[in-house]
């Protein structure tokens, strides 16, 4: 009979899963991780032209710019200025 151990990680959507040492850390300030954990295991460097990521899931968006939700990485430029996006 062969026995196995399993452990399963889940890591919240503010931290990254490094796979070489089975742990989550925390996404540093200048990068991000919006999503599951499961699926993406990196902190992605901030696009620091369109906003300004705090650490963690915190994505402040810059002026003249917006996005659709909390939940998208996706920053778009406002059509015709910046006073349409308030």
């Amino acid at each position: 009979m062969v026995k196995f151990l399993i452990k399963t990680y889940m890591c919240k959507k503010i931290h990254s899963f490094i796979s070489q040492k089975l742990s989550c850390k925390v996404c540093k300030p200048g990068t991000y991780s919006i999503i599951d954990p499961g699926i993406a295991s990196e902190c992605k460097p901030c696009p620091f032209d369109k906003a300004k990521c705090l650490g963690g899931n915190k994505i402040a968006i810059k002026p003249g710019y917006w996005r659709r939700d909390e939940f998208s990485d996706q920053i778009l430029e406002c059509p015709d200025g910046s006073e349409i996006c308030l």
